[in-house]
């Protein structure tokens, strides 16, 4: 989804930028054939994620901002009229989903939501969650001490960071300045703030993957910056050009072959979660998730029913990020019978305790 997301989402901003951002000789008519593209690869990316909305929100700003004329704003505004109109059907199955999304809050979900947020977003951006503190680690204990445990951490943000406004400052008096700006800025803060409004939306990082081009890009001016503006002391030089440029190689391999190899940072096996329990699987038998049970059911092929609280005689407990809801106690009600675990999954096989 993601990966088709971000296609879509640069495809959009691509024919913006041509229809929006060039000049154009006076008189001249847009190309249709742009028109086209953006409203077409504009509504790709908003059947992929609604939160295409925030990339919609950062071209009207520019728009507003950098050309501010009515007729650039009219021709806009009917463009987005027009995908949105296109989207409409899709809607009422949109509305649905945030409805089943609710569900969970009947087994305790709990909203995540802090400041630290933002670094675990970056981190992400940088290099993924394969170095530093593993995610559930960010997740249970968000706080400075945790992120600065891990020098490789610290060392990743503190060149990222050099690159990025490195990167700003390059382009700060050009209109890249603004155009990027408000690319990052506004995919990337917008779902924080709602996490931060929202009684049931929690931040999720992937909410803002669309900022992931405007973030590379200022890091890529950010490295050009360091190369033309270098001393002229050729130790200097070779310092600037090529310092920065070992470390972001040194720590992506070293992020890489921790997504591969180090068991400690795996995906959430819950593919081979699913096919343990279809084959130890009982007649009768009951699934109680209490944190993404849909994508568990997506992989899930087995006869026994999916409930929203712990029920039944024989009830299979699959636990899945954890950090999103209370700890779970069942010793009074429920014998433990059979312990399994999967990276990222923890199944518990429990009978029912018969009253004496």
């Amino acid at each position: 989804m993601y990966s088709p997301w971000i296609f879509f989402s640069l495809g959009s901003v691509y024919y913006f930028y041509s229809i929006f951002c060039n000049k154009r000789e006076e008189g001249k008519k847009h190309n249709k054939k742009d028109i086209f593209f953006f409203a077409l690869y504009s509504l790709l990316s908003l059947y992929t994620s609604f939160y295409t909305v925030l990339l919609f929100v950062f071209q009207f700003l520019y728009v507003l901002f950098h050309r501010g004329n009515k007729k650039v704003l009219t021709g806009f505004s009917v463009i987005m009229g027009i995908v949105f109109l296109s989207f409409f059907p899709y809607l009422i199955i949109y509305i649905n989903n945030l409805i089943d999304y609710g569900q969970v809050h009947e087994i305790g979900f709990k909203k995540e939501s802090s400041i630290l947020f933002i670094p675990y977003a970056l981190n992400c951006f940088s290099l993924g969650t394969s170095y530093g503190p593993s995610l559930a680690e960010l997740h249970f204990s968000r706080s400075i001490k945790l992120f600065l445990s891990y020098p490789s951490f610290a060392l990743a943000m503190a060149l990222f960071g050099v690159l990025f406004l490195s990167g700003l400052y390059y382009i700060r008096k050009s209109n890249c300045f603004l155009f990027f700006s408000l690319y990052f800025l506004v995919p990337f803060l917008f779902p924080f703030i709602v996490s931060l409004i929202s009684k049931s939306i929690s931040f999720n990082v992937r909410h803002t993957i669309i900022a992931l081009p405007s973030f590379l890009t200022i890091i890529a001016y950010g490295i050009r910056n360091l190369c033309i503006y270098a001393d002229t002391s050729p130790f200097l030089i070779a310092v600037k050009k090529y310092v920065p440029l070992t470390l972001l190689v040194v720590l992506s391999f070293y992020s890489l072959n921790n997504y591969y190899f180090n068991p400690r940072y795996y995906k959430d096996d819950i593919r081979n979660a699913a096919l343990h329990v279809e084959k130890n699987e009982l007649s009768g038998d009951k699934l109680f998730i209490p944190s993404s049970f849909r994508e568990f059911g997506y992989y899930y092929r087995g006869s026994s029913e999916i409930v929203m609280k712990a029920e039944g005689k024989n009830l299979w407990v699959i636990l899945m990020r954890e950090w999103e809801y209370p700890r779970l106690k069942w010793d009074n009600v429920y014998a433990e019978k059979e312990y399994t675990e999967f990276p990222g999954v923890k199944i518990y096989k429990l009978e029912e305790i018969e009253d004496d």
